[in-house]
């Protein structure tokens, strides 16, 4: 039984190097919903739905996959680009549901998600600079600046250009 699904995944994944992704999906949804408890099955039609555009269902399928194996890799090193793409395209949407999947993606940890982590908290910043709690921008900016620190490239980039400081001083200045 076990060979016959790693064929199948497989198969999906053949397809999907075709740039089949049409096909792709169906077989990786057949496949999801014939074994809901895969996280291998749930990872590729998460890159398949992510590929047609549905990013909120990409991120979900992510999450079932990660909930249901936390050492997946190939989910873990895709949700977080996947959800920072998702945020570029929320203007006008609804904020708190964004917000939800940032701190959501926040308390995996520093260690599952790299400096990706940073990016997140930034975004969380200019959420909560949106919704008028200058505070929570601070306090997301300094925690994006203590990750970004741990970097010597991403600490000259961000930290010693000034750019974290300018933002915090600007939204002291809104308190």
């Amino acid at each position: 039984m076990r060979y016959f699904i790693k064929r199948k995944i497989n198969k999906g994944k053949k397809l999907f190097s075709e740039f089949k992704i049409q096909e792709a999906n169906k077989l990786f949804e057949n496949l999801n919903q014939k074994y809901p408890n895969s996280d291998l099955i749930k990872t590729e039609y998460a890159k398949t739905q992510n590929s047609i555009g549905n990013k909120e269902y990409a991120l979900e399928l992510l999450e079932d996959a990660i909930e249901i194996n936390p050492k997946n890799t190939d989910a873990l090193t895709i949700h977080t680009p996947i959800l920072l793409e998702l945020s570029d395209s929320y203007e006008g949407k609804d904020l708190v549901k964004l917000k939800d999947k940032f701190e959501k993606a926040s308390r995996k940890g520093f260690k599952n998600i790299g400096y990706d982590i940073a990016s997140i908290f930034q975004k969380l910043a200019l959420i909560n600079e949106y919704q008028g709690n200058m505070q929570a921008s601070i306090d997301y900016l300094k925690e994006a600046k203590r990750i970004y620190s741990m970097d010597s490239f991403l600490k000259k980039f961000h930290i010693d250009s000034g750019r974290i400081d300018k933002q915090i001083d600007e939204y002291k200045m809104k308190l």
